[in-house]
């Protein structure tokens, strides 16, 4: 982990528990427009820990900003917080999931110059049909269910699920040409 108020040599960080996991992934492209909706609410509470994986965006002095946590820490800070705050990517999404968390998943917009391509709405559009993220859309949607996930955190987890279990490899049949 690199903290960023000091220099940008990766320096080891043992992270305490937070109340709020935001994680920007390692997109080059910033997600600064996610930054300022998280900030709008921990002004509006600072009793809340909220540690920021930001990686090429601007870290807040809100939050325990970090520009990159190794993924096996990542998923500890998931496990241990009342809500998780994910960019719409595949990968996070499945991180989240993968440990029965209904993350918030906000996508990048290409439009705003935070990605090449449209793919995180498309994927997080599909996910927050089937259920397993919430999409919030705006800064005001953003703190109301950030509230909602510290008074109710069950509402956003339902435990590792066996499907989301890795499969058990097996043979492929073999078809015949």
């Amino acid at each position: 982990m690199e903290p960023t108020t000091r220099s940008t040599a990766p320096v080891p960080v043992v992270l305490p528990a937070h109340d709020v996991v935001v994680s920007l992934g390692a997109q080059e492209h910033g997600f600064d427009r996610l930054v300022e909706w998280v900030e709008a609410w921990l002004v509006r509470r600072p009793e809340v820990s909220c540690l920021l994986q930001h990686g090429f965006s601007r870290p807040s002095p809100l939050a325990r900003s970090v520009r990159r946590v190794p993924r096996p820490q990542l998923l500890e800070q998931y496990r241990q917080a009342s809500a998780v705050v994910v960019q719409g990517g595949p990968s996070s999404i499945a991180d989240a999931r993968g440990l029965g968390i209904r993350p918030l998943a906000v996508p990048r917009r290409p439009a705003l110059g935070e990605h090449r391509d449209d793919h995180q709405a498309a994927v997080t559009d599909l996910m927050a049909q089937a259920g397993e993220v919430v999409r919030p859309d705006s800064a005001e949607e953003l703190a109301v269910l950030l509230d909602l996930a510290l008074a109710r955190p069950a509402l956003f987890r339902d435990g590792p699920a066996p499907h989301r279990a890795a499969p058990e490899r097996r043979e492929r049949p073999r078809i015949a040409v």
